[in-house]
């Protein structure tokens, strides 16, 4: 066992100190939330290592695999980004779920060397670390990109290397036709729809207009430069009814974060989509993934076609999360979360018999 997979990392707790603020204006009473930028990683970290989205396995040291390899053909490296307990889950339920194939770890130095690579062999790199670890060795099979966003993604593929270029992309993004049709069911009777994007989401934002409901209007305006953020977002909150947030670290982390909020509840206008950490601190409802969510899609894809290349997947399906206390100050309707999933099943359901 190698010593960088032995040591394991202590997490240090991370304090999340809120404190709510009630504005009045025009009768009508809005929560604030503020945030202790270093204290809400979380809230911008699509890797969020909640219990409630921990895998179901038990934590497991990511030790050789002791099974015997009798066709190189078959080989598969399994490279995590870090010892985070998520990553020794998901190897976990790699090799459970997949007993056919034999899953070997390996350590972010060992990739950056090279001194691993077998021709013959598959990768899967979970977390955007690994994919980067590599992204410069001579790798002429697949690989399988797990457990990043998109714009972590294109934030690394500056040069469109090869090696990323080609790779099958896992990505925890939920599909912004599922954060339209969950703000579709708090606001049935809004019709303009904005959404403030990056470069790194572009992609997102064009799929979504050749799937976007006849009977909304969308509004999308894409931020080139930060200093342009809060200018362009009030720009696009005066002429929609609500607005739909990409998972796009670029524009909503930690630093942005309570101007963006501030800035759209000034206007009345509601937020929803990008992670749970977003909801938490302000954000009316957003669908997201699971870590459940997300290896179960990487081992049908792993099983059914281990041989595709440069293919793109998104979550097919999701959970979700409310902030009640600010949907009631919007005066918007609660769910129960179960009825709000299936009423959003419905809906979409419902746009893709229109198309």
């Amino acid at each position: 066992m190698s010593a960088g997979v032995a040591k394991r990392c202590k997490m240090g707790l991370l304090s999340l100190v809120g404190v709510s603020l009630l504005v009045k204006k025009r009768g009508f009473r809005i929560p604030f939330i503020f945030f202790v930028s270093t204290c809400i990683l979380l809230m911008w970290n699509p890797h969020e290592a909640k219990s409630s989205e921990t895998v179901s396995a038990s934590h497991t040291n990511l030790t050789r695999n002791e099974k015997v390899v009798m066709n190189t053909s078959e080989v598969w490296y399994y490279i995590p980004s870090s010892s985070r307990k998520i990553f020794s889950a998901f190897y976990q339920q790699l090799t459970n779920k997949l007993p056919q194939i034999s899953i070997l770890p390996i350590t972010l130095n060992e990739a950056r060397r090279c001194d691993f690579i077998n021709k013959k062999a598959h990768f899967i790199t979970s977390g955007v670390n690994a994919l980067k670890a590599i992204s410069n060795c001579p790798v002429s099979t697949p690989v399988f990109a797990f457990y990043l966003t998109e714009s972590q993604y294109q934030q690394v593929n500056i040069n469109n290397n090869t090696v990323l270029k080609n790779a099958n992309k896992f990505f925890v993004d939920q599909p912004l036709i599922h954060q339209l049709a969950l703000a579709s069911q708090f606001l049935p009777q809004k019709r303009r729809v904005g959404i403030l994007y990056s470069p790194s989401t572009r992609t997102q934002v064009k799929q979504l207009k050749n799937i976007f409901p006849d009977q909304l209007k969308l509004v999308a305006k894409e931020v080139n430069q930060s200093k342009k953020l809060i200018k362009t977002l009030v720009d696009l909150l005066k002429t929609t009814d609500y607005i739909i947030a990409p998972l796009d670290n670029s524009l909503f982390n930690a630093r942005t974060a309570k101007t963006i909020l501030l800035t759209s509840y000034r206007h009345q206008k509601p937020l929803f989509g990008n992670s749970r950490g977003f909801v938490k601190a302000g954000i009316i409802a957003s669908c997201y993934s699971t870590p459940e969510i997300l290896i179960n899609q990487l081992v049908e894809k792993i099983a059914s076609s281990p041989d595709i290349s440069g293919e793109t997947f998104y979550p097919d399906d999701f959970e979700v999360i409310q902030n009640v206390e600010v949907a009631s100050s919007l005066n918007l309707a609660e769910f129960k979360d179960d009825a709000l999933k299936k009423s959003i099943k419905k809906t979409l359901k419902s746009w893709s018999e229109k198309k």
